[in-house]
């Protein structure tokens, strides 16, 4: 499988507190990856510091483009980031609430797209028809994810799983090869994960994004992940297949903060 993302020794420091230590991380076309642990592990701050929105202490992070080439991720703006590839969603729901759920996605083509200010305001043929592009496929995204009856209601007033949704859609619409999903379960009822799980699988098997995701639903991490990661301080304590983190030693100490062997 061809790489996508290559971590190497990826370290950040906040004073004293060493929140990720020499973590190396990949992950591979077409493959769901999850990255767990408990609380204060290090597994958001691993998040921002891969989308740019932290610059790392130390390590390597690169993307492969699709000319096979990889890119240095390590100092750039999230928004340059995102160009390359990259793209996330926040454990708290971030959209632009007082605006159509239209708008949101479409503000996620700004990466994909020419216009600036100048030209928004002559508004020549080759913008008008960009932003037709740009409204088509964003509309196109919401009826892939079940959104498009909403697409003129305002964000705020949408159910909180069609929110969550919502946000995916948004980091859908920059194009990503990698889509970073962080706690995409959280607050959904039952039904609303298992809608989720299949959405997951449906990115991957028909849009051809990989995705990695930090979630705290075992339930959900085992059914979907292929590989999970397993980070405590800071560090990566365990790396493998569902069944093989099930049985590792090291997790269950982790999750349940006491010697196994007690």
């Amino acid at each position: 499988m061809r790489p996508l993302l290559e971590i190497n020794n990826l370290t950040m420091d906040f004073g004293g507190l060493r929140a990720v230590d020499n973590i190396d991380f990949k992950i591979n076309e077409g493959e769901i990856v999850a990255l767990i642990g408990p609380n204060g592990a290090g597994k958001t701050t691993f998040f921002n510091c891969v989308t740019g929105m932290y610059k790392p202490t130390g390590g390597h992070i690169y993307i492969y483009k699709n000319d096979k080439s990889k890119k240095r991720l390590n100092g750039l703006k999230p928004n340059k980031v995102t160009e390359y590839g990259l793209a996330r969603t926040f454990q708290n729901i971030r959209l632009f609430k007082q605006m159509t759920v239209l708008e949101n996605v479409m503000i996620g083509r700004h990466c994909r797209t020419h216009a600036n200010i100048f030209s928004a305001l002559l508004r020549n043929k080759k913008i008008v028809r960009e932003e037709y592009d740009s409204a088509s496929y964003s509309y196109h995204i919401l009826e892939k994810m079940g959104l498009g009856y909403f697409c003129n209601e305002i964000a705020e007033n949408l159910p909180y799983g069609a929110q969550r949704r919502l946000e995916i859609a948004r980091a859908l619409a920059t194009e990503p090869n990698v889509l970073l999903l962080d706690e995409p379960a959280a607050g959904l009822n039952p039904q609303e994960t298992s809608d989720l799980i299949n959405l997951i699988n449906m990115l991957r098997d028909e849009e051809g994004v990989s995705i990695l995701l930090i979630e705290h639903d075992m339930g959900m991490v085992m059914k979907i992940s292929e590989r999970i990661t397993v980070m405590d301080y800071g560090k990566k304590i365990a790396e493998g297949t569902p069944e093989e983190i099930r049985k590792n030693p090291e997790v269950i100490k982790a999750y349940l903060g006491e010697d196994i062997d007690a």
